[in-house]
């Protein structure tokens, strides 16, 4: 067996060209690569596949690639990040150079820009735009006052809690109010809970950066003192936030209360003082996401001095809206950003970062200004096609299971059916009408956008009552996001895959690629996504994405038979050296990977039969190889060791290696397409090999 030779059947403008590649002679170079999809200069000659297959596919790529200085990892998204960045600035700059109707949203996407570049705005007005801000705090005198502040969304401090509004699981009300971990200035909880070396780099080099940032909100005494109380209440906070493992359960996130009985739950804390501030004076049911220890953070909040709340708030409203201050203000709070992420300061051109602000205030612009690409409109089109191949396939997956009854079965396609893709851009755009920004008011023209997407969120509760829940038709109508977005994802609450048009790039979809390779890699993320809908978590909400037991309690018990092999399997492998994978926390992303490469790879190939009858396709054979290593290529990454360690512990996705080996060892097809056998490290028999759909 000699699995180093590969032979592809390049397909492509109406033309085959039979092309044979010795992997055992020098890689190739990307000059030497026709443009069809996979990079064969990536490959690891000296790996075989059924040793190492995401070292057989990445391992060249892995030697050469080094991670840019102001990144913490690089990989298959970077070179589609350049080319995204690269568009925006071409349409950015067609932006600029016309002249544009006062109202009109490019004119208004125009100002925003501009009040950034404004340099000398900014510098005349230094701390001033928080001045009343951070005025309300210095005069809070009463842990109920701190309260208040906590939660004022005007003020947008935030800060121990995070008050949200979010689709209600499984109420009568189309959204409810969500009470639930706040981000800490510092970033993961565990970066003050564990004593490792980077860890506490990380603890000293922000608190050196909050000592700045409290000083300069006018507070100049004793600021080494206030910023370590700081610190250490928010450790003291973090050590009582939930396990990753339980809000991701949503079968022990199911803590729902009213405002009388969270005043029980934890009477420390003043509740009505807190939620008036967002217009909530009596509500009956509040998804209270801190609840096991919400009495023990109620005591730590009333135990803590008014003193030390008062530099908690002063210092989130310089980390939250420092970068729109004076330069010697911003760089502090960027630099402390780039802390948190763990990676080296590196401060973008001017002329980025206000592309990047007025993207986030006024997408819209720009996002449909793209969707005028040439080629992109086939493109959504082309992945349109993929998704329902997609669906397809999972539908006979599901038909033909043998281990769910037909009750479950016939519950599982209607789930099937009802889902929904938004593949391209969203249902609606933004209504701007409200919004005048002004060359001169940086930070207002921000201000405005972070308080009207509060205002709106917060109006979706006061439904009338006794007035029947919205559709989901209704609520899908709402989703918005970005066609420049560069990721995809799956709402259980709306049943509906997310595909924005960026992602319709290399190497996630390329035009010049074959069929397999674009299976591989952009059909596998849309399988993953919907892949969720059925995952442990994903499949207790029913087809309108309302939590439903939809299942018979036997076939429960056997799905989460077949779960727990998955768990225990990833439970082996490392994250990072020490570190092993948390099976139980990374177990719906591993059943959609899984998941995924069983339905796509079938769907593929039923495309791929049908069009051998009018085209000239790739055998079987080579289709295999050709998907799993569109697969492979696109879970190509790097990452720093530090924030590897700390994507790992948290962390819900496997590292890229595992979501490649930990899969394909369960994929007949795999064995078949590479030769692997026995003598192979990922072999497993056939009868140990997990299949769930």
């Amino acid at each position: 067996m000699n699995f180093l030779v590969v032979s592809f059947t390049l397909v492509g403008g109406g033309n085959a060209e039979e092309t044979s590649y010795d992997l055992t002679t020098p890689a190739a170079t990307a000059a030497d690569i026709p443009p069809w999809g996979i990079d064969l200069g990536s490959v690891q000659q000296n790996i075989a596949p059924g040793d190492n297959f995401y070292q057989f596919s990445n391992g060249n790529w892995e030697k050469s690639a080094k991670i840019p200085d102001g990144k913490w990892s690089i990989g298959a998204q970077t070179l589609a990040r350049k080319r995204t960045n690269a568009l925006i600035e071409r349409l950015v700059d067609d932006l600029l150079r016309q002249d544009w109707p006062a109202k009109s949203d490019e004119a208004k996407f125009v100002a925003v820009y501009r009040s950034y570049l404004n340099d000398n705005r900014k510098t005349r007005r230094g701390r001033e735009p928080l001045k009343l801000f951070l005025h309300r705090v210095g005069d809070a005198r009463s842990h109920e006052q701190i309260a208040a502040l906590l939660g004022n969304y005007q003020l947008g401090a935030g800060g121990l809690f995070d008050l949200v509004v979010r689709i209600d699981p499984e109420g009568k009300r189309a959204y409810l109010p969500s009470l639930e971990p706040a981000d800490l200035l510092l970033g993961r909880p565990l970066v003050y809970l564990r004593s490792e070396p980077h860890l506490q780099t990380k603890r000293e080099e922000g608190a050196a950066l909050l000592r700045k940032l409290l000083r300069q909100s006018g507070q100049v005494w004793m600021p080494q003192a206030r910023v370590a109380a700081v610190l250490t209440l928010e450790a003291e906070i973090a050590a009582l936030y939930p396990d990753r493992e339980i809000l991701r359960n949503v079968s022990q996130d199911r803590i729902f209360m009213s405002l009388k009985d969270l005043q029980t739950a934890a009477p420390s804390f003043p509740w009505a003082a807190y939620f008036s501030q967002s217009g909530i004076t009596d509500t009956d049911r509040i998804h209270v996401r801190i609840g096991q220890n919400l009495e023990r953070l109620g005591e730590l909040f009333a135990n803590t001095k008014v003193s030390v709340w008062r530099d908690y708030l002063r210092l989130r409203l310089m980390s939250e809206h420092g970068a729109l201050l004076v330069d010697r203000i911003a760089r502090n709070a960027e630099a402390l950003e780039a802390v948190r992420l763990g990676v080296t300061y590196v401060r973008p051109d001017a002329r980025e970062r206000a592309r990047a602000l007025a993207l986030r205030l006024v997408p819209d612009v720009i996002g449909r200004s793209y969707l005028k690409t040439p080629g992109l409109e086939a493109r959504i089109a082309d992945a349109k096609t993929i998704a329902e191949a997609i669906r397809g396939a999972f539908r006979l997956r599901i038909q033909t299971a043998d281990w769910p009854t037909e009750v479950t079965k016939r519950r599982a396609l209607a789930k099937l059916d009802s889902a929904a893709f938004m593949i391209g851009a969203p249902p609606n755009w933004n209504d701007y009408s409200g919004f005048t920004p002004n060359e001169q008011t940086l930070f207002e023209n921000v201000y405005w956008k972070q308080q009207t997407q509060k205002i709106s969120a917060l109006a979706r509760l006061k439904q009338p009552a006794g007035e029947a829940r919205e559709s989901i038709e209704t609520l899908r109508s709402r989703v918005f996001f970005s066609p420049l977005q560069l990721g995809a994802y799956y709402l259980p609450r709306l049943n509906t895959v997310i595909i924005p048009a960026n992602y319709l790039q290399a190497p996630y979809y390329d035009p010049n690629a074959d069929m397999a390779v674009n299976f591989g890699a952009l059909g596998t993320t849309i399988g993953h996504e919907l892949g969720h809908a059925f995952d442990d978590q994903g499949s207790k909400y029913g087809p309108d994405g309302q939590l439903e037991n939809w299942w018979t309690a036997k076939d429960r018990e056997r799905f989460d038979g077949l779960a727990d092999r998955l768990v225990d399997q990833f439970a082996t492998y490392e994250a990072v050296p020490g570190i092993g994978v948390n099976g139980e926390l990374t177990l719906g992303e591993n059943l959609s990977d899984l998941v995924s490469l069983g339905v796509v790879y079938d769907a593929y190939e039923r495309m791929r039969q049908k069009r051998s009858e009018t085209e000239r396709v790739p055998d079987r054979k080579e289709g295999m190889r050709r998907f799993l290593l569109g697969y492979t290529q696109k879970r190509q990454s790097l990452r720093r060791p530090h924030v590897a360690f700390e994507l790992a512990l948290p962390g819900v996705h496997s590292p890229p290696e595992h979501r490649v080996n930990g899969i394909v060892l369960n994929l007949d097809y795999w064995y078949e397409a590479f030769e692997v056998g026995p003598e192979h490290a990922l072999w497993l028999p056939p009868e140990e090999r997990i299949k769930v759909w």
